[in-house]
């Protein structure tokens, strides 16, 4: 993968921002939106039908809870300013489907612009915050994803943008009910500086494209706005601010596109395993009766949502890229009751073929905390974990595992993931304290990562 926008030097590794504190998005939120499948085609049957699949496949429970009702589901305001659902559409008004998908165990959600009018042209709520947010409140919502179109020129500056999303998150708070506020302003004026303190997540580019690695000029990144972003562009990104995201508040890196069909599996699995240690929030932005098994395997891999999902709520952190090959690590809650943490380590090759790539720990730990750093002693800076990173298409090459790591690292155990489309939810392995010998797998994809669970002693 070819990053526009390199890192070089450390940072925080977390920032100190005044977090919302609302009680809600402890973990990245998890759901489905129609937009990415959809656009405007949405009606009651369509939102009751994703559901119930949501629910019959086991996704539900494997944590996507919120359903995400997008642009388009409007038919203007009543003489007392109140939005109108479209009757044709949602022929049993908005509270009946909140109460179905509450009553099947789910989040409802609904959208709505920062603006006079939302993207698609149907009326939006700026100026209108209050009452909307008091009709969100009577009809169930429990997420609001709150857009940026047509806002009267209410931006510029990081003070201009904060101002006016505030507004809606002060209606939201004072509405009587707990509504996650998801922010999607496009990265427009830095909202991962401001936006911890008004939202629960926020959007850091433009809208994401069904692409992997396409440099379009729509998306200017590092520049914040425009619109089709490939999956490497929004990483680019991503790789420059991941510090910003903590309990509460999360860089969004937008919809998954995983099922959709413009990227290949293997893509689509680097996709999401790079969302999941990101700690972006996952919203999954497919049409459900077109997914296919390895699609579903993919979302449904409950060892990368667990990554995603992790108690700690740190990003993973980019380190370098080398020959196409990025190295991204973080730190995870400990699954052993350990005083360290536990790590993800990921490699990511985007090259043309096949490639070598190590990383020693002090690369791994470059941004740890003093406490992690420390227990990095000399001895330790010479141990290394060979990884065999592979082109993103399907290679056929067995994967060689992970090599011998001397006696002197100390390791408890790794759990190692090797990813592709069709083994993607089985192949985690236990390796003992060394080790010891290698171990094949199937064909790989993209990404290859493992978890790493230290000890305290060197």
């Amino acid at each position: 993968m070819r990053f526009t926008v390199l890192i070089g030097g450390g940072f925080s590794l977390v920032h100190l921002v005044t977090a919302l504190n609302n009680g809600l998005a402890v973990t990245p939120q998890m759901g489905w939106d129609n937009w990415n499948a959809f656009g405007c085609s949405l009606s009651q049957s369509l939102i009751l039908s994703t559901a119930s699949f949501i629910k019959k496949t086991g996704l539900r429970d494997a944590g996507y809870h919120y359903i995400i009702l997008d642009d388009c589901w409007s038919s203007g305001r009543a003489s007392n300013g109140a939005l109108i659902p479209d009757s044709t559409k949602f022929p049993n008004g908005m509270s009946y489907l909140g109460n179905q998908l509450h009553a099947d165990g789910f989040g409802f959600g609904i959208y709505s612009s920062a603006g006079t009018k939302t993207c698609a042209g149907y009326p939006g709520s700026l100026g209108y915050e209050t009452i909307d947010a008091n009709t969100f409140a009577s009809w169930g919502v429990d997420y609001l994803k709150y857009d940026n179109c047509n806002n009267n020129g209410q931006s510029g500056s990081q003070a201009v943008s904060s101002a006016r999303y505030a507004v809606m998150q002060k209606a939201l708070a004072a509405s009587g009910r707990q509504i996650l506020y998801a922010i999607c302003n496009w990265g427009e004026d830095k909202p991962w500086i401001w936006g911890p303190s008004v939202g629960n997540s926020w959007r850091i580019t433009g809208d994401i494209s069904d692409h992997f690695n396409t440099a379009y000029s729509t998306c200017p990144v590092p520049n914040s706005g425009g619109y089709q972003c490939s999956v490497t562009q929004i990483m680019s990104m991503q790789a420059t601010i991941s510090s910003y995201s903590a309990k509460g508040g999360w860089n969004d890196l937008d919809m998954l596109e995983v099922g959709n069909g413009g990227m290949s599996d293997a893509q689509y699995v680097a996709h999401f395993s790079m969302w999941s240690a990101a700690k972006s929030p996952l919203i999954m932005g497919n049409d459900m009766s077109k997914l296919t098994a390895s699609g579903f395997s993919i979302l449904a891999n409950p060892a990368v949502i667990a990554v995603n999902q992790d108690p700690l709520g740190v990003a993973a952190s980019y380190r370098w890229t080398r020959n196409n090959v990025q190295l991204w690590s973080g730190p995870l809650a400990s699954t052993t009751g350990g005083s360290v943490n536990d790590v993800v380590v990921v490699l990511f090759n985007n090259g043309g073929s096949s490639t070598t790539a190590s990383a020693t720990l002090s690369e791994i730990f470059e941004l740890f905390d003093g406490f992690i750093s420390s227990k990095l002693k000399a001895t330790r800076s010479v141990c290394w974990i060979g990884f065999r990173a592979f082109r993103d298409d399907y290679a056929v090459n067995p994967c060689d595992g992970m090599s011998d790591v001397p006696a002197a690292c100390n390791l408890k155990h790794c759990l190692f993931h090797h990813h592709d489309a069709i083994f993607y939810n089985r192949n985690i392995d236990l390796f003992d304290n060394n080790f010891g010998g290698s171990t094949t797998a199937d064909k790989v994809g993209t990404v290859w990562w493992s978890r790493l669970d230290w000890t305290d002693t060197v």
